[in-house]
């Protein structure tokens, strides 16, 4: 992920929105803390 993240402000982006929308709030959140854990191993 922050290899990704890296090359996209490589081009010049600057801003990246994640969109963890459902239609069930549980699985909205289920999402978020997936992404969370992802998030955590990349910090360094």
């Amino acid at each position: 992920m922050k290899g990704h993240i890296a090359t996209y402000a490589g081009l010049g982006v600057s801003e990246l929105i994640f969109d963890f929308r459902s239609e069930e709030p549980k699985e909205s959140l289920e999402r978020m803390e997936r992404f969370a854990e992802v998030m955590a191993k990349t910090k360094a």
